[in-house]
């Protein structure tokens, strides 16, 4: 099974990946499959879009539609992190954003580890260094980095400045950490590495349409996946779960709206899931068992 690691950067837009000097970023570009239009069609805030990205299910209907609220409070809304906890899966989170404890429910997550952001320079590179040794020690099945410095600068500086052209390439180093630390310890090729945003930072939310104009970039590399594609058309932050989910040889949960995104995957690598696994389908339909808390 691969493994997965997983990088938020909060508030970045596609047209970063132009303007600034990403080379780690591009390198995980042309070694595996971009996607140019990832949408969220909901509130244009971080916790709304996190909530989305891992339970697969619209806003209206998880309901978590501002900062204050999370999973923890939704009813309807079963995460990927419920998912890999049922399959006795191993997960982690190294965040700086506090709204993120509303994010999962308790037990969920066997590392956490929040870093407050207040007078810590360059947090971003502390917070992949922190993760970086983490993986290192404990090789986690599913690791996931939230980094915040690019929307911090961002909403002071204003999107497309330039000191927030200089957190992105702040991130863009956190995402060498991490791979120069998966490569010294032969790692390289066990973690698939996905880089995304939860939301894009610019206030453009329609709550009457329930649309926002903001495209955020996908990005894949690993190796089942795609090398040097582009993936031009729209894609939903609901399909985002289940393509996690394929990576990881885990089953969707019957709630998830999405579907995987078939063109991140090299021909002869849409395998099907297990036949064990495939197995709890009927029992998660049946709601006998849901995944532990």
């Amino acid at each position: 099974m691969t493994k997965l690691l997983c990088i938020l950067i909060d508030g970045l837009q596609l047209e970063a990946l132009q303007c600034a000097h990403v080379r780690c970023l591009k390198k995980l570009m042309a070694s595996g499959t971009t996607v140019n239009n990832l949408r969220h069609d909901g509130p244009n805030l971080p916790l709304p879009g996190l909530s989305t990205l891992f339970s697969s299910i619209p806003p209206q209907e998880h309901g978590v539609m501002d900062n204050n609220s999370g999973l923890v409070d939704s009813r309807h809304a079963i995460s990927l992190f419920s998912l890999l906890r049922y399959h006795h899966l191993t997960a982690s989170l190294f965040y700086s954003r506090e709204h993120m404890q509303y994010l999962l429910p308790h037990g969920e997550i066997h590392t956490s580890v929040f870093l407050n952001s207040q007078g810590i320079k360059n947090m971003d590179r502390q917070l992949a260094e922190m993760a970086g040794s983490h993986i290192q020690r404990e090789q986690p099945d599913v690791c996931c980095l939230a980094l915040q410095g690019t929307d911090i600068a961002g909403t002071h500086f204003g999107y497309l400045s330039e000191p927030y052209l200089e957190t992105v390439e702040q991130a863009d180093q956190a995402i060498g950490i991490l791979t120069e630390r998966l490569r010294m310890v032969g790692l390289d090729n066990e973690y698939t590495i996905m880089v995304t945003s939860s939301y894009g930072g610019a206030w453009t939310y329609d709550p009457k349409s329930n649309k926002n104009g903001t495209s955020l970039p996908w990005i894949i590399s690993g190796k089942a996946i795609a090398r040097n594609t582009v993936i031009e058309q729209n894609i939903s932050f609901i399909d985002v779960a289940p393509t996690l989910a394929h990576i990881l040889d885990v089953f969707p949960h019957p709630n998830w709206q999405g579907s995987r995104v078939q063109d991140f995957f090299t021909q002869g690598n849409e395998r099907q899931i297990s036949q064990e696994k495939q197995s709890y389908m009927h029992l998660f339909k049946e709601h006998k068992m849901r995944p532990a808390a």
